[in-house]
């Protein structure tokens, strides 16, 4: 059995700062114990999508665990590999996250999966999970927890570019203002839902989550599950500006799911497509091969297809003080 380490060493948590040998030795050997491996290789990222390139090699390689160790877009990098290079769900090598992220969305969305398991995982090493597909017009890709189209893809697309000066710690609430005083909605906005199409709608965003938890611990689908066969969905009407400023606030503190400016549901399938090009995000990154816009958005839920080490014996328990 052998795993390969897939770290992104521009990550912003403390512990991918500080993550000098001893913490790797550290980790290694709790993956070693725990899923009785003969090899744990790390390897770092060096350019955009290389943690893709990095895991569909290791899928080529025969390893049997793929870990992604940074934030969210480097677990999606590694996901896209994994899933673009083992087609049928029983070859493809488990997925292990270590949270070397900012706010590590995805990891919390993981062990809030597997303590919901009740009696709890015992003798076992891995837990199914759902993964999203998405088409953006000629553009395909893999989520494991978020896909958006509209005013909050732009507002994500602001946050990186703000995260520069505020850092990723505290630049959504300047990208949030931002997007709230300049996003215009786009009409004529057409929606199927499991083979169903509603009439056109006037619309500011449309958010698919896999999992509860999406930029920094926003619940926008507090419901949310990674692994049971659906995905949510939360639509954003066109409403006034103070309308839209009370539906912020509302979402966080969590009283918004009464809202009438919000439908949320869930869907198997589902299609939007827009007279105009919409900004877009997939696990809060962009896609820079269509600049981040899109006429048309096609998602489907893949349900349990792919295996994901359980998040308790990835947790990083090593003081990052000790660490040399």
């Amino acid at each position: 059995m052998k795993a390969i380490i897939v770290v992104n060493p521009h990550a912003h948590s403390d512990a991918s700062r500080e993550s000098g040998s001893r913490l790797r030795d550290a980790i290694s050997a709790r993956l070693t114990d725990s899923l009785h491996l003969d090899q744990a290789e790390w390897c770092e990222t060096d350019h955009p999508n290389h943690g893709r390139e990095l895991a569909e090699q290791a899928v080529r390689d025969g390893y049997d665990y793929i870990f992604a160790a940074g934030g969210d877009g480097t677990i999606n990098e590694v996901l896209n590999g994994l899933m673009s290079g083992a087609s049928v769900a029983k070859t493809r090598p488990a997925l292990g996250v270590l949270p070397f992220g900012t706010s590590n969305d995805f990891f919390a969305s993981l062990q809030t999966t597997e303590n919901a398991h009740v009696p709890p995982l015992q003798g076992v090493v891995t837990m199914p999970l759902d993964i999203g597909h998405v088409q953006f017009d000629s553009v395909e890709r893999y989520f494991c927890l978020t896909v958006g189209i509209g005013m909050f893809s732009l507002a994500n697309e602001q946050y990186l570019e703000l995260s520069h000066y505020f850092s990723r710690r505290f630049a959504h609430i300047p990208a949030a203002i931002t997007t709230a005083f300049t996003y215009r909605f786009r009409s004529g906005v057409h929606i199927t839902r499991d083979g169903v199409q509603s009439r056109a709608k006037q619309l500011l965003t449309v958010m698919v989550n896999n999992g509860p938890r999406i930029s920094g611990g926003i619940r926008v689908t507090p419901d949310a599950k990674l692994d049971d066969g659906y995905l949510d969905v939360a639509m954003v009407k066109a409403v006034s500006l103070l309308a839209l400023l009370k539906l912020i606030f509302q979402v966080g503190i969590g009283t918004h799911l009464h809202s009438k400016s919000i439908e949320i549901g869930q869907i198997k399938t589902f299609t939007l497509t827009s007279r105009h090009a919409l900004p877009l995000h997939v696990d809060g990154e962009l896609i820079p091969e269509i600049g981040s816009k899109a006429r048309q958005m096609t998602v489907k839920v893949l349900p349990a297809a792919l295996q994901v080490v359980l998040p308790s014996l990835c947790a990083l328990e090593v003081p990052v003080k000790d660490v040399v």
